[in-house]
């Protein structure tokens, strides 16, 4: 394996058929992603993370956050919110939150595992989609990277990244 693709349908199907018929809304407050290697530190193996909503039919309007970064150095972290409110009956539900994950630099055998994904939904379930009061939203256009320096501590720094910003090198199919 030498370039990796891999999408992520990040909402729990079971969950959301348990409460489809008890409520009528899905409000997504905060979704927080890590990526951890699965082989030790020192390769250098560029990443790149889009947040998406795969119910849009072009990329840029379903881009919800997106994450260059490199696993050299350990995991990447980022923290994305938002503030969006789909229908429970909406029946492309499944493609509300989707995670594409491109990878460059390894040379593994075919069924390797080379990283893991962790992730967290902060959701609420609600009868109206009125005033989900929600305690923040990404402004477009930018995703919060929550930067760990494991050799200084365990602390993680937010920056905020500027998709402008991010390297447009057409290695990045997604």
């Amino acid at each position: 394996m030498k370039d990796e693709f891999t999408a992520i349908n990040l909402l729990p199907e079971e969950t959301l058929f348990k409460v489809k018929n008890k409520f009528k809304y899905l409000h997504i407050g905060c979704v927080q992603v890590a990526l951890k290697p699965l082989f030790r530190e020192g390769f250098d193996v560029p990443v790149y993370l889009a947040l998406r909503d795969k119910r849009h039919l072009r990329f840029t309007p379903s881009l919800l956050g997106i994450v260059q970064s490199n696993l050299e150095k350990g995991p990447v972290y980022f923290n994305c919110k938002p503030g969006l409110t789909v229908s429970l009956q909406d029946k492309n539900i499944m493609d509300t939150l989707s995670l594409d994950v491109h990878s460059q630099g390894l040379e593994l055998k075919d069924g390797s595992l080379p990283f893991a994904v962790s992730y967290r939904i902060y959701f609420k379930l609600m009868h109206t989609n009125i005033s989900p009061k929600a305690l923040g939203i990404s402004p477009k256009g930018y995703t919060m990277l929550m930067e760990v320096n494991m050799e200084k501590s365990s602390m993680t720094i937010p920056r905020t990244l500027k998709w402008a910003d991010l390297t447009k090198d057409p290695i990045w199919k997604l």
